[in-house]
């Protein structure tokens, strides 16, 4: 994997002259946070992933049950499944 650096310069005028000016260039190696970076986006990304599947699943079984494709419901029921769905 390629290095990932982030750099800093700054600008220094020797004394006594305006003409001679230097540049301090600071470079920091922050692959490794980008890394760990990617790690935590791509474990997010799988737990959103995983807690939105079953959550999709319920709300289908429980329209189901609410627009009576598979039977008549009782009130109580229909109590229930109103309840737990909205």
């Amino acid at each position: 994997m390629a290095r990932i650096l982030h750099k800093i310069a700054s600008p220094i005028a020797s004394e006594g002259s305006s003409t001679k000016i230097w540049v301090l260039v600071f470079f920091t190696d922050i692959t490794h946070f980008k890394e760990l970076d990617k790690l935590k986006s791509d474990f997010i990304a799988k737990v959103s992933h995983e807690f939105r599947t079953p959550l999709t699943s319920m709300t289908m079984a429980l329209d189901i049950l609410h627009m009576e494709m598979l039977g008549k419901l009782n009130q109580e029921q229909h109590d229930i499944v109103k309840y737990v769905a909205w």
